[in-house]
């Protein structure tokens, strides 16, 4: 994964132990959350879709419905904006950002991934932070087509889901209630 030049390498919090136990107390969207948001600022929309893909790769339920601009997570929002959640969330004009410990928690978070054999969906966790926003929609709208129903931007995800069909960047299929994604690098 290349950094974001930027941005300075996150210092490893003094309080390390805390991070721990406040991840004892998040529920499985919460360390969602943290994993959509990921290392760098990100969108709110950006964190929906991150959220979206992981959450169902992961068996979480999001609660999200369709709206807008694809599936959207009334669930996501409510938990982005508590103010419980501002130990590992600053938020900054529709912007989330990881703190210190927030940063820590992600590693963290992957981690356990990896320990579980699940090295693949922490790699593709790692993928989906370097991908554009326009490109995770699309990815979102592909593979839950129900994002599609009420959306008002079908015809951009729809233009870019076709781009990518070319380029075959992306394969994705479903086999019964499993996603099946290769991501060609």
């Amino acid at each position: 994964m290349t950094e974001d030049p930027k941005r300075k390498k996150p210092q490893i919090p003094i309080r390390k132990n805390e991070v721990i136990e406040e991840l004892k107390l998040c529920d499985p969207l919460d360390k969602i959350i943290l994993l959509s948001i990921g290392p760098k600022e990100t969108s709110h929309l950006g964190v929906q879709k991150r959220a979206l893909l992981i959450s169902r790769i992961l068996a979480v339920d999001s609660e999200a419905e369709p709206y807008k601009y694809g599936l959207y997570s009334e669930t996501i929002t409510e938990k982005l904006q508590n103010g419980r959640n501002e130990f590992f969330i600053n938020r900054r004009n529709n912007k989330y950002l990881l703190t210190p410990e927030g940063l820590y928690a992600y590693q963290v978070l992957l981690e356990r991934l990896k320990a579980r054999d699940k090295k693949d969906i922490a790699s593709f966790i790692e993928t989906l932070h370097q991908i554009d926003e326009m490109d995770l929609l699309a990815l979102a709208y592909h593979l839950f087509p129900e994002s599609f129903k009420e959306s008002e931007i079908k015809e951009i995800a729809l233009r870019t889901i076709k781009r990518h069909k070319k380029k075959e960047f992306v394969r994705a299929k479903k086999e019964g209630e499993k996603i099946i994604i290769k991501v060609m690098a």
